[in-house]
């Protein structure tokens, strides 16, 4: 429970700051759908993604240091 309270907490925290908005109710998700919202979080989910199959796949120690 509380862990994954910290999990939520930290990605809401990222997407907030990804898409310069303020949400501090459930109900302020709504403004992670604006398309300017989209438009800024999409490099940085985009990345997130590219970053965890680069390292569930490729077995070297610099993999995460160069990317």
């Amino acid at each position: 429970g509380y862990l994954a309270f910290i999990g939520f907490f930290c990605g809401q925290a990222g997407l907030a700051l990804m898409a310069e908005v303020q949400i501090v109710t459930l109900s302020d998700w709504s403004k992670l759908m604006d398309y300017d919202a989209l438009v800024l979080i999409s490099p940085g989910i985009f990345l997130a993604i590219t970053l965890y199959i680069l390292v569930r796949n490729v077995r070297h120690m610099m993999t995460m240091p160069l990317f």
